[in-house]
C-alpha cells in the first residue's frame, strides 16, 4: 500500500473518531482526579513519535510469539494526535490507527484498522495513580476491559490484558531483550 493512501485513510479514521469521541460517555471508574492529567497526558503523546519494535507475549510465556515494528508520526507538530502503523514480522499484515487525547472528555482515544477488516476504536483514562492508562472498548457491554499501558521508561512502554503482554521498544533500543 502506497504512502499517499495510507495517510488519506488515516485521516478518515481521525475524522470517524472525532465523531465517536464526542457523542461517547466516559467509560472507567476507576479515573484520574489530578489537575494536571491534561498536560500530563499530552507530555506522554509527545514521548511516542519514532520507531518502535515490538514483542507479544502470550499469557505467562517467556517467549515472543510475534514481533514487529510500530511507527508513531505527529499529525502536525506540537499537537497531541497522532498517527500509527504497525507491521508484524513474517505477516502481510498493515495495520494504521489514530492515538490522542480529548481534555474536554479527560480520556485518551484510539482508533485502528487493518488492511482488511473492521476498525476498532477504544476509549482509555488514567488510573487513580495516573501511571497506566485503562483501556475499554466502549460498543462491548459485556466485557469492555481491553487492557493496561504503562510507560516504563522513555524508551519502553507496556500494553497487558489477560491474555498477552507486548513489550514496545524505542529502534535503537531493540537488541536488549524485554
Amino acid at each position: 500500500m502506497d504512502r499517499s493512501c495510507l495517510r488519506s485513510r488515516r485521516f478518515r479514521l481521525a475524522a470517524s473518531l472525532c465523531a465517536l469521541i464526542l457523542a461517547s460517555e466516559s467509560p472507567a471508574s476507576d479515573i484520574a482526579e489530578e489537575p494536571e492529567a491534561d498536560a500530563k497526558a499530552e507530555a506522554f503523546l509527545q514521548t511516542l513519535p519514532g520507531t518502535w519494535c515490538f514483542q507479544l507475549f502470550p499469557h505467562g510465556k517467556t517467549e515472543p510469539t510475534r514481533t514487529g515494528k510500530r511507527v508513531f508520526e505527529r499529525v502536525i507538530d506540537g499537537h497531541p494526535l497522532l498517527t500509527w502503523t504497525e507491521v508484524f514480522d513474517g505477516l502481510d499484515i498493515l495495520i494504521a490507527g489514530v492515538l490522542g487525547y480529548d481534555p474536554a472528555g479527560d480520556r485518551f482515544f484510539e482508533i485502528g484498522s487493518p488492511t482488511s477488516g473492521p476498525v476498532d476504536y477504544w476509549l482509555g483514562e488514567f488510573d487513580k495513580a495516573g501511571d497506566n492508562i485503562l483501556w475499554i472498548d466502549p460498543s462491548d457491554t459485556d466485557s469492555p476491559d481491553r487492557g493496561r499501558f504503562a510507560l516504563v521508561s522513555s524508551h519502553v512502554f507496556e500494553f497487558h490484558n489477560k491474555s498477552f503482554r507486548v513489550v514496545f521498544r524505542r529502534k535503537e533500543s531493540c537488541d536488549t531483550g524485554p
